[in-house]
């Protein structure tokens, strides 16, 4: 893993993101190496001959900007982690997320953390101060085996129900990020049944759903992989990107009728 520290403009961004007013991501890149990761499309805005997965740029003066950057916002939420892990693994050593939660715990804003990581766990004593925060652990399938080869890096499913119990178990309002849904992989009723079957026994406040990213980068990461390690449903990725739109619809049909028979809160964001 190539790693860089680098010196940030500005790590308060306006977010296009529905609900979600500003963006912060303390790191440039991402080690869990994601097959699927959208956020590979940042690649067109960075300088380097990595390739999305490989590399790290620690934003070294985040800390810095965010309380310079902060007495300039207005009222909107703010969230951590929308194009990064906040939580990866370097985060441990450089604790840039951890300085960056200590200035969000002197403003009113709402805050929203989004992760795949337990390392989120050392934050809890300034989690449980943030006056309005939840926090989005994204779960994209059940089947650990099947995270090992597409989240390669990322805290197993496991580890990841243990963030959610102690969030929950603190009170602090906690969700399950099904996204992406996995064609073939965690996007039959089964599957979701699995998942809605979480949030239940964690005991979250809700689901959110949502389909891939098909962008060039994500479309080929994915085909090789597939082609790889589920080469039977191969054929059936090709056709969801061919026909997103349809895909879409038929996938929702799925959610809207499996959730159905819970009474839990459910978003799809497709």
């Amino acid at each position: 893993m190539f790693t860089k520290r680098i010196r940030a403009k500005k790590i308060l961004n306006r977010s296009g993101i529905p609900g979600c007013h500003y963006a912060v991501n303390p790191y440039t890149g991402c080690s869990n190496n994601c097959t699927y990761c959208y956020a590979s499309f940042m690649m067109r805005f960075i300088k380097t001959d990595r390739n999305w997965g490989d590399f790290v740029f620690i934003k070294t003066n985040a800390p810095f900007l965010i309380r310079k950057e902060l007495k300039r916002i207005r009222k909107g939420k703010i969230c951590i982690g929308t194009v990064c892990d906040p939580y990866l693994k370097l985060e441990s050593r450089y604790r840039i997320t951890r300085q960056i939660l200590e200035d969000l715990a002197m403003i009113k804003n709402p805050i929203s953390i989004q992760t795949k990581a337990s390392l989120i766990l050392r934050d809890l004593d300034i989690i449980k101060q943030l006056k309005n925060v939840e926090v989005l652990i994204t779960i994209t399938t059940t089947d650990d085996r099947v995270r090992m080869i597409l989240e390669p890096n990322a805290s197993s499913i496991k580890e990841r129900e243990r963030v959610i119990k102690e969030l929950v178990g603190l009170e602090i309002p906690v969700h399950i990020f099904a996204g992406p849904l996995l064609p073939g992989l965690s996007d039959d009723q089964d599957s979701i049944k699995r998942l809605c079957d979480l949030v239940i026994s964690l005991k979250t406040d809700s689901i959110l759903f949502d389909t891939l990213n098909p962008y060039p980068l994500v479309r080929k990461r994915m085909m090789i992989r597939y082609q790889k390690f589920f080469p039977e449903h191969l054929n059936f990725l090709s056709q969801t990107f061919k026909n997103q739109r349809s895909y879409q619809q038929e996938i929702r049909k799925i959610i809207l009728k499996t959730v159905r028979g819970y009474r839990i809160n459910t978003d799809i964001l497709f």
